[in-house]
């Protein structure tokens, strides 16, 4: 029933892993053609993420691309969840002061984006690398007022508890180290679903200090049975080999010490095997076992002058790094230039656009109300010629019929009905007058009062 357990637990470990692959392998093949969308961050963000401990020069290679297209996008979430592969990868490579200035960006970021979460992680993370980077009292900074945000960090608060107890072991603060290590120990045997290596491993490593080396023994045995990481299995072969030489325990002590030179020398991660062999060294040369000790002086050697070539590739890589980041950012300044040169173009010809319209606009309306007037002014004219003639006229017929009337009068002859002619004609005359004054009266500018008239 055991074994069964044990080949259903790593069926499902192995498809699991197979159904990671196939999604990460899908996010590959279709990055190339997908639009330059957030989706198309996600999915930099995601592959990058795969990569950041195992593979950092691959996490760079996905992430940088991603990075550049949040900004272009103004994707400022996009941004900072890009940035976490980012600076563990390049705290993997030695690369802290760029792993740094990244995470300054990061906390920046977060509290632009109000996100309790976020500012409580960037803050820890920036610890962190301040942890890799041996500055521990600057690590401690950051991890306290990531603690003092109240916000749950990433992994949850064992994993804060571990970093700031870390930081205090580093800095060999073992009574401050050991309240941390143990809540986040704690933390972690109640947590039965998420178990983790470095609370018992850090725990194992201050029992050891304190020369309690039956439990540090224990805690030691209990992480190396978690698994983990590489890096993880290396430190509790090297524990474990430290125990067992403090406890007589020599052939123990050479067998895990064996364990993390070939393990470290498959994986390449050279400082565990530099540990490892130092301490068969002193093994063999206290048991006079010439050819061995000299067997393992000569791997350490090797293994130092390969640490010293490493750090000179990475300090060239960092450079490389450096002025590839120097310029993506000319890159994103340029592009932001030439989007302000549009957009002052766009306005300068809006602007031109606007005037040259206000200005047309002006002279209709002018030209409009020119001919409005001048239409009016004819208008009078007509008017004034009509009334100047009719007028003419009134008074021609007047004046003939007062002779008419004055002949008719002497004669002794009956004038009435010249004399209601005269009337009608005065009253025509009369009407005729008022339309004249009603003509140059200013509030009477309407040509279509003028025609109504």
């Amino acid at each position: 029933m055991k074994f069964l357990s044990l080949v259903l637990y790593f069926s499902l470990m192995i498809t699991s892993a197979f159904s990671q692959d196939s999604y990460f392998d899908s996010l590959k093949k279709i990055l190339p053609t997908a639009r330059d969308d957030t989706n198309k961050v996600y999915a930099y963000s995601d592959i990058a993420y795969s990569y950041q401990w195992s593979n950092p020069d691959s996490a760079l290679l996905y992430a940088l691309p991603g990075l550049a297209l949040a900004r272009k996008l103004n994707f400022e979430r996009g941004e900072y969840d890009l940035i976490l592969p980012i600076t563990e990868a390049l705290s993997l490579k030695g690369n802290y002061p760029q792993a740094l200035k990244f995470r300054f960006r990061s906390i920046e970021l977060a509290y632009r984006l109000k996100d309790p979460t976020k500012i409580a992680n960037s803050l820890a993370l920036t610890g962190n690398v301040y942890t890799y980077s041996n500055e521990y009292g600057e690590a401690l900074k950051y991890l306290y007022r990531a603690k003092n945000t109240n916000a749950v960090t990433l992994g949850g608060p064992k994993v804060l508890n571990v970093m700031i107890g870390k930081a205090y072991f580093l800095l060999q603060k073992w009574d401050s180290a050991f309240v941390y290590i143990q809540k986040a120990y704690d933390l972690d045997q109640a947590d039965t679903n998420d178990r983790w290596t470095e609370p018992p491993h850090y725990l194992a490593a201050l029992y050891e200090q304190k020369g309690d080396l039956v439990k540090a023994l224990g805690l030691y045995k209990e992480s190396l049975t978690m698994g983990g990481a590489n890096n993880s299995i290396l430190q509790n072969y090297n524990g474990l080999a430290s125990v067992y030489r403090k406890t007589g325990q020599t052939d123990s002590a050479i067998h895990y010490a064996k364990q993390a030179i070939s393990l470290g020398i498959t994986v390449s991660i050279t400082v565990p095997v530099i540990e490892a062999s130092a301490l068969l060294v002193e093994i063999y040369k206290s048991q006079h076992n010439v050819d061995s000790a000299f067997k393992y002086q000569e791997i350490l050697l090797i293994v130092k002058d390969s640490l010293f070539s490493q750090d000179k590739i990475k300090q060239l890589q960092n450079v490389t790094f450096d002025e590839q980041i120097r310029q993506q950012e000319v890159s994103i300044e340029k592009e932001k230039y030439e989007s302000r040169i549009k957009l002052y173009a766009l306005v300068a010809a809006l602007t031109v656009f606007i005037t040259i319209g206000g200005y047309s606009f002006y002279r209709y309306r002018r030209r409009r109300k020119l001919q409005s007037e001048q239409e009016m002014l004819n208008e009078r004219l007509r008017i004034s010629r009509e009334l100047h003639d009719d007028m003419g006229s009134t008074l021609g017929s007047i004046s003939i019929y007062s002779e008419v009337a004055k002949n008719r009068s002497a004669k002794n002859e009956n004038a009435d009905e010249v004399i209601l002619k005269i009337g009608a004609a005065s009253r025509e005359l009369i009407d005729k007058m008022s339309d004249i004054v009603w003509s140059i009266n200013p509030n009477n500018e309407s040509l279509e009062q003028l025609q109504n008239r």
